[in-house]
């Protein structure tokens, strides 16, 4: 077993067969305990192993999930399958923003002073993060000189938010990359009017499919459980990334202790039988009695949740 940190948490990385014998201290002496390893995971198990894995406890997933929606001929046609609720809320965000006096306009090409602008938005948000990763920073340069546009959110000249969008030529859809609003905006909706924004200026483009971004698939790390849902009322839905043509790959993890990962998390699996249509929600919690509604969404094949107390799985079972 070889021991990294990823971002704050410790993930040991196992071969097949040492995931399969169970026998993980004795393959890492240098361990003092497994209570000192957050996750355990297998790089690219085959399909094969598969059930032997989700036996001795490991969930095969995909590395990485890309969210992805349909534009639309219009705006009209976009929200039409989203909830009458979610309508509401997305009308009601875009009267809010407009009475605020903000103003959201899309800048093509990004120029250097409203990237700067941005960053200095983005650097805030992302440190005040448990695990927040700077992923635009010290990308400038690609920013500026690939094919991105950017929506912006202003109140007077002063910049509270924004995303910044790639557009390349011949690809199958647009990608959200960054996104960030000022910190007294954030308890807001003025995200789900960016990202109407996104999708109107992706239609405009040219493209009839836009990407809200890709994340790793360790929900309460880097990204927020409360993420999962939220995308999906927007009307977007959870790929494996490699299946639609981003970078990923697969992978089998096993959650031992949630000390430095939000209670709950959530990691999207493979269906054990059926093909992929929104993944297998599996659930960890240190919480006896968690309420499931804000996190579920109509996609999930299945729900399993495991109750870890005292850095130990307790129960586990579908709900």
């Amino acid at each position: 077993m070889e021991i990294k940190d990823d971002n704050g948490i410790t993930v040991g990385f196992l071969t097949l067969d040492e995931a399969l014998t169970g026998q993980w201290p004795a393959v890492a002496p240098h361990v003092r305990t497994l209570r000192d390893v957050d996750v355990l995971r297998v790089i690219e198990p085959p399909l094969g192993a598969w059930p032997a894995l989700r036996a001795a406890g490991f969930v095969p997933k995909p590395t990485k999930i890309s969210w992805i929606a349909p534009n639309g001929a219009d705006d009209g046609e976009f929200l039409s399958v989203l909830s009458q609720n979610e309508r509401r809320i997305i009308r009601r965000a875009q009267r809010a923003a407009g009475e605020a006096g903000i103003r959201v306009t899309v800048q093509d090409p990004v120029t250097p002073d409203s990237l700067e602008a941005f960053l200095a938005i983005y650097r805030t948000q992302v440190s005040g993060m448990r695990h927040g990763v700077l992923y635009a920073d010290g990308r400038s340069a690609e920013i500026l000189s690939e094919p991105y546009f950017a929506v912006w959110a202003h109140v007077g000249s002063q910049l509270v938010g924004g995303c910044l969008v790639v557009a390349a030529s011949g690809a199958r859809f647009t990608k959200m990359r960054f996104s960030a609003v000022a910190e007294r905006f954030r308890g807001t909706s003025l995200s789900r009017t960016l990202y109407m924004e996104v999708v109107r200026a992706s239609r405009e483009r040219g493209f009839t499919t836009t990407s809200l971004g890709t994340e790793p698939n360790l929900y309460g790390h880097v990204a927020k459980v409360g993420l999962f849902r939220f995308k999906r009322r927007m009307g977007f839905e959870p790929h494996p990334s490699q299946d639609v043509g981003n970078a990923g790959g697969i992978e089998a993890d096993h959650l031992l202790r949630l000390e430095s990962l939000d209670s709950p998390s959530m990691i999207l699996g493979y269906p054990e039988v059926s093909a992929w249509r929104g993944g297998w929600g599996h659930f960890y919690t240190s919480d006896p009695d968690l309420n499931l509604s804000p996190y579920l969404t109509d996609l999930m094949a299945d729900v399993t949740v495991t109750r870890i107390l005292e850095g130990r799985p307790v129960s586990h079972g579908r709900e």
